[in-house]
Order: structure tokens, then C-alpha cells, then sequence
């Protein structure tokens, strides 16, 4: 999702571009389960900050989020290399968490990027392009094989919490536009036009989405395109949004003149600032049970992976970027 504001990011030094847990538990004074993130290489940490980093061998130049199998036992994730023939070319690569077990899903010749696991299911969705032309939208098994053309001319693909649709962007007539798709590639349909990037709330009814216009906010409206509406209107832009587990609040990265992190009930009333930093918090991340956020904060002149209950309180630095 949004791979032009992770990429946006990277320009300005933010390299570490996704949190995410696995296996944490609630009733704790910290999360437990992991994180993993990438800061050049493929890492995990405790989420509770204890033990040391583990970094995936081989997993070097990614640049974009890390995606958690529904099951906690996979990551999929892009890697960045140059190529004699083309400016940059990327590639997706489904690994065991433990570090094994890596598979290249991207041929030679081809592009993929955006992978995206279906939450009930070992399949994985991802975008392709061959060379300079349109991208399409491909799902395959968890072992790479049996890739199938899902769409053509889409890209941003991500599942219904069922696993039976699959929302996407497309661009028709220069608008980029927010489409849904069966998930065997039948019965695909405009939602609505003008918005992108969109993530399904946890019961399938509304979608998390982005636009209009160059200046980023995060929009919440009905899986069929109905009751647009824009969260808050306190944030110069707002983007990096993640809906709660339990599909009642929305984190998200507001910019004025510096980027910290709010919280915002689904219905725009109760915005809460989490993070007060002269510098940047975001990319928050949820864990399951909804009782933590997983961030990066930019402090003591480094990025860092930071930890914090949901309503703003024990903010704790589990590791640093470059330790």
C-alpha cells in the first residue's frame, strides 16, 4: 500500500518502512510476539524490547513493508537491485520466519512488488509488470508456483478479510480509481473513482482509503463506494493509516510541521495524539489483540522501532536502526 510515500520516505532517510506483530498478547505491561522490519535487511525483534535483533540472511535492499503470512509463519517482502538494463528492478521473496526456507516468486525478465497474503489461505497477491509495460495483478501459492494473471492494468492489491475479493487501483482515463475483484478473477467492478490504496475494515463493510487531490488524507467509506468521508481535518496531510483489529479506530501519520501519530475513532469523533516528537513518529502498526502500536521514531538523531500502548502511554525504543 502507498508505495510512492514509502518510497517518498526513503528519500528523506526514513528506511525503515513497516512494523508488524505476530503472536502478541494482551494483559501485559509489555507486547509480547514479534516484530518484523526492514531497514535495508529483513529483521525481527521481540516486541517487548528483550533479547537481541535477528537479521534473515540474505534478505538485503528492501525498502518496503514486510508482509506476515495469516499462519506467523512466513514473511514476504521486496528486494531492490540494479540491473544493466533498467534503472531499478524489484523483486518479491517469500521466506520462513525463522530465515528459511527463502523462494524467489519474481522470474527473470519480470517486476513484482506489493505482496499481500490472503488472511485464510497460503496465497499470496502481488503486483507484476514485464519491462515498461502496465502492471498487473497476479496471486500465487505460498511456494511461488501456480502464479495466475488475476488483473491486468491493477496494481495495490489487498484481500477481504474473507478472502474472496480483492480490492485494487487501477487507472482509467488518466483517474486512478479503487476497484474490487472475485478472487478467482470473475465479477471485478468500479467502487469508486478519485481514491486508492484502500484496506478492508476487519468485517469486510468499509474501506480505508486515499485522496483526492496531491495533498494525502485518509478517507473511510462503504465496500461499494458509498458515504466517503474524510477522518479529521486537524492534519496538514494524514496517510500511513491501519485499522484497529477490532475495526473501531484508525492510527494514522498527521503532518503539520512535523509528523506524530493520532488515533481517530471510524465515525471522525474522539482524535487523539499519541506521539509529540520535534522530529517524526509513524508508520504505526497494531498488534492483533489491539493493545499496542509499533512505530518509527526518529530520536537522538536516529530511526529507531518504537513500542506503545494504544492509548499513548509506555512508549518504549525496542531498537534502534544502525545499533
Amino acid at each position: 500500500m502507498f508505495r510512492s510515500w514509502y518510497r517518498a520516505a526513503m528519500a528523506a532517510g526514513l528506511i525503515i518502512c513497516s512494523g508488524s506483530f505476530a503472536n502478541a498478547q494482551s494483559g501485559t505491561s509489555r507486547p509480547a510476539g514479534r516484530i518484523a522490519y526492514s531497514d535495508g535487511d529483513i529483521c525481527l525483534v521481540n516486541a517487548g524490547g528483550s533479547g537481541a535483533r535477528r537479521c534473515l540472511p540474505r534478505t538485503y535492499d528492501n525498502y518496503a513493508p514486510v508482509a506476515w503470512s495469516a499462519d506467523g509463519r512466513r514473511l514476504a517482502f521486496e528486494r531492490h537491485y540494479d540491473s544493466p538494463r533498467r534503472d531499478c528492478c524489484v523483486e518479491v521473496l517469500i521466506m520462513g520466519a525463522d530465515g528459511r526456507g527463502k523462494v524467489r516468486l519474481t522470474p527473470r525478465g519480470m517486476e513484482d512488488s506489493g505482496p499481500a497474503w490472503s488472511p485464510v489461505a497460503p496465497r499470496i497477491a502481488f503486483t507484476r509488470r514485464k519491462g515498461y509495460s502496465a502492471p498487473g495483478i497476479y496471486v500465487a501459492n505460498a511456494d511461488g508456483s501456480d502464479a495466475r494473471d488475476l488483473r491486468r492494468d491493477a496494481s495495490e492489491p489487498a484481500w477481504s478479510p474473507d478472502g474472496r475479493k480483492i480490492a485494487f487501483m487501477a487507472v482509467r482515463q488518466g483517474v486512478s480509481g479503487t476497484y474490487v475483484i472475485n478472487a478467482d478473477g470473475t465479477g471485478v467492478g468500479l467502487v469508486r473513482r478519485g481514491v486508492w490504496g484502500a484496506q478492508w475494515s476487519p468485517d469486510g463493510r468499509s474501506l480505508l482509503v486515499v485522496g483526492p487531490g496531491i495533498t494525502k488524507h485518509v478517507l473511510v467509506m462503504n465496500v461499494n463506494g458509498s458515504g466517503l468521508r474524510r477522518l479529521t481535518r486537524s492534519c496538514q496531510e494524514d496517510y500511513n493509516a491501519a485499522w484497529s483489529p477490532d475495526g473501531r479506530k484508525i492510527a494514522f501519520t498527521c503532518y503539520r510541521k512535523n509528523e506524530d501519530i493520532y488515533t481517530i475513532n471510524v465515525d471522525g469523533t474522539g482524535l487523539q495524539r499519541l506521539t509529540s516528537n520535534p522530529k517524526s513518529d509513524s508508520y504505526p502498526a497494531w498488534s492483533p489483540d489491539g493493545q499496542w502500536i509499533a512505530y518509527v521514531g526518529y530520536k537522538g538523531g536516529e530511526n529507531g522501532v518504537w513500542v506503545m500502548r494504544s492509548d499513548g502511554t509506555l512508549h518504549r525504543r525496542i531498537t534502534p536502526l544502525h545499533p
